[in-house]
């Protein structure tokens, strides 16, 4: 778990399925990353949670250390095809603005850097 002043940074399960799917409906957020349909995302968490297990780390979800409302996703996510790790997150269009993707890329890079060889 990554905490920073406002966030909670913990790695998604397939038991984020609902929250992932909601977040990715928003045609404010799918724009730039795709929708998900229910197997999908399904299938897209276990994936995450595979390469946590594997490689130590993934995407994370981020909630509000306030209320714990989930927000979006933020992580360093590998690409088998290009053998890199790509730092990345996708948060509610609501939050934006408000400077939550800068605080859990920078949390998510700063524990890459400090705890992963290849980050």
């Amino acid at each position: 778990m990554i905490e920073t002043e406002r966030l909670m940074l913990r790695p998604l399960r397939v038991e984020d399925v609902e929250v992932f799917v909601a977040l990715h409906e928003d045609e404010r957020v799918n724009r730039f990353v795709g929708a998900y349909s229910n197997q999908q995302a399904l299938e897209r968490l276990a994936s995450v949670e595979q390469q946590w297990a594997e490689r130590g780390h993934g995407l994370c979800a981020v909630e509000l250390k306030s209320t714990g409302e989930f927000i979006g996703r933020v992580g360093l996510n590998y690409w088998e095809q290009f053998n890199e790790v790509e730092l990345g997150w996708t948060l509610k269009a609501e939050t934006w603005g408000r400077g939550y993707a800068t605080e859990a890329a920078r949390a998510c890079l700063d524990w890459g850097v400090a705890t992963l060889d290849e980050a």
